[in-house]
């Protein structure tokens, strides 16, 4: 909420600290959740009052649930590119139907997360700052992504038929794996933050701490791993502002592990 989005800008401010930009990440991680078209304008209108970059990571943009019915009233997927293109920039007031991003939106993309290519190492900036096109250009020497890996990526995406077939197939699997999950969750009566996107879905695990400190959700990461043999990223590694809260990604588990996975987690916790 823009709300929100003013009391951080005045906690950084009494820090001594003037707000450069404003990093959004949509879909987000950890929660899984997308932002609304409005949600995105208000951004963008308070980080242009404000004076200030945005920069949106859209690195899971094709990885959503949307066709499994697990939408209901939250929010698909909108980027940010077709948001600043709807509106005017400050640069250019008389295009009412704007048509350009503006020297102060910058959104990014990556291979590693929809396509599963992290060893590529490959990322995408796309920006209509010349000052930063200059700058980049210059970095380019020192950190070009090689030939090779420049022509199989062509080629990739050039092949729209194999890409659609891809990026299809992935969000089936995956939705069927959070589905498996979300019921697995229902049964054992853990709330959860629903996803429509991503990879990862946030546990509220609070009833299982022994206290409402920083130091009990990490005692309480401590037990699954050592219980469980589990691995749960604590709320406190992604700033959450309340502790109990943790990540768990389901991507790279068969179903049948993830099953025995959460099996060990009521035994360990719900059996008592």
């Amino acid at each position: 909420t823009e709300s929100s989005l003013e009391d951080a800008y005045t906690r950084s401010m009494d820090q001594g600290h003037r707000p450069a930009m404003l990093l959004i990440t949509n879909p987000n991680n950890p929660t899984g959740s997308c932002y609304s078209a409005e949600e995105l304008k208000m951004a963008l209108s308070w980080a242009r009052k404000k004076g200030m970059f945005l920069i949106c990571d859209e690195i899971y943009a094709n990885t959503t649930h949307t066709t499994t019915q697990m939408v209901d009233n939250h929010h698909v997927f909108t980027s940010m590119f077709n948001v600043a293109l709807s509106i005017p920039t400050p640069t250019n007031e008389e295009n009412i139907g704007g048509g350009v991003l503006g020297d102060d939106v910058l959104v990014m993309y990556g291979f590693s997360k929809d396509f599963g290519l992290s060893g590529l190492r490959v990322g995408i900036l796309y920006t209509e700052n010349r000052e930063l096109h200059d700058a980049h250009d210059n970095l380019s020497s020192f950190s070009a992504i090689s030939s090779d890996t420049q022509c199989l990526l062509n080629d990739l995406l050039a092949d729209d038929q194999w890409v659609s077939m891809f990026l299809e197939e992935n969000n089936r699997r995956l939705s069927s794996t959070l589905a498996l999950l979300m019921s697995l969750l229902d049964s054992m009566k853990i709330p959860y933050i629903r996803p429509t996107s991503g990879m990862f879905i946030v546990l509220d695990l609070r009833e299982f701490m022994e206290g409402e400190s920083w130091e009990h959700e990490r005692l309480l990461f401590d037990k699954i791993v050592s219980k469980c043999q589990l691995l749960l990223t604590p709320g406190r590694d992604f700033s959450f502002q309340v502790p109990g809260f943790f990540r768990a990604t389901y991507a790279h588990v068969h179903p049948e592990t993830l099953v025995t996975a959460f099996h060990r987690l009521r035994q360990s916790f719900l059996t008592n």
